[in-house]
């Protein structure tokens, strides 16, 4: 297991299956936790059901990947 908080950002984002594998490490002890730095869909309506199921703030989604730049990301692990 590792004792660090893995910082992560998604892209194409969807409902956020990749983060429920990480919550479902955590639950299992492999992993101590992770955090979401940010994420990046255009879908309206995926973007509120990702809200609901991750709990996180739709102020987190960058909107498009066409309108992101790599250097205004933050640093992430995954």
């Amino acid at each position: 297991m590792t004792n660090e908080i893995i910082k992560v950002g998604t892209f194409f984002s969807g409902i956020g299956s990749p983060e429920k594998a990480l919550e479902r490490l955590k639950r299992e002890g492999h992993i101590k936790d992770y955090k979401l730095e940010f994420l990046s869909e255009i879908d309206k309506n995926a973007i509120k059901s990702y809200c609901v199921i991750h709990n996180v703030e739709e102020r987190l989604n960058l909107g498009s990947i066409t309108d992101i730049k790599g250097q205004d990301l933050p640093y992430c692990d995954l």
